[in-house]
């Protein structure tokens, strides 16, 4: 295993691609394929509470790793939905306690698609889990030029 590889390689709360909750409270996902296993990590963000954490973290062996991990988003918006379930409300969608049922039907497919994704390309070298990513750099990346300006 890559030193920190759920802070090197796996950013579910900056990717924000695959995510289940409501404007309070925030559950997102990510994972990757590291040779013959799959790593995932699961952030919640709570406004209420005032944190954002790493909640899980695992591995599972690329050839149980679907079916292990296609649950994430089903199991972490019912445990958003029991801690907002008395709250006025949750099924108003103007509401900051409103969960869409459509948003977390969206997710769960995709991060299904994802999953399936990772287990069906090629596995990454276990040294490319230690590099370091360079990250986002709008120069480098052609957002913005050299003086600034798009």
């Amino acid at each position: 295993m890559g030193k920190h590889w759920e802070e090197n390689e796996l950013d579910a709360y900056g990717h924000l691609n695959w995510t289940v909750g409501n404007e309070d409270w925030t559950a997102c996902f990510d994972a990757i394929r590291v040779g013959g296993s799959v790593k995932y990590h699961v952030v919640v963000n709570c406004e209420s509470g005032g944190f954002i954490d790493t909640i899980e973290t695992g591995e599972h062996p690329v050839e149980r790793a679907v079916e292990a991990l296609r649950g994430l988003p089903d199991y972490w918006v019912g445990i958003c939905i029991e801690h907002y379930a008395q709250e006025e409300g949750r099924d108003d969608p103007d509401s900051e306690f409103y969960i869409s049922d459509e948003e977390t039907q969206r997710c769960a497919a995709s991060w299904l698609a994802h999953l399936n994704d990772l287990v069906s390309g090629p596995p990454r070298d276990e040294s490319e889990a230690d590099e370091e990513d360079e990250g986002f750099d709008p120069i480098r990346d052609g957002w913005v030029g050299k003086n600034g300006l798009p």
